[in-house]
């Protein structure tokens, strides 16, 4: 768990990676500086909790992403 600071006091910060997955690129996505689109990519959710916000974004990688682990 990660936590923070702002200037009006303490904000409790959680950052939750998902599981990857199969994903058909059927726009282009960046992974490893690179575009990639119209081929099978992997994906996963980034989860980000500020107090009761919820900021969801997606992180592209390769089948070596995947293995590599995080």
């Amino acid at each position: 768990m990660t936590d923070g600071f702002r200037s009006g006091g303490y904000v409790a910060r959680r950052i939750v990676k998902g599981a990857w997955q199969k994903w058909f690129a059927w726009h282009p996505v960046k992974i490893q500086g690179r575009r990639s689109w119209m081929t099978t990519v992997y994906r996963r959710t980034i989860d980000t909790y500020v107090d009761t916000n919820v900021w969801q974004r997606y992180e592209y990688g390769t089948l070596f992403d995947v293995i590599k682990g995080d």
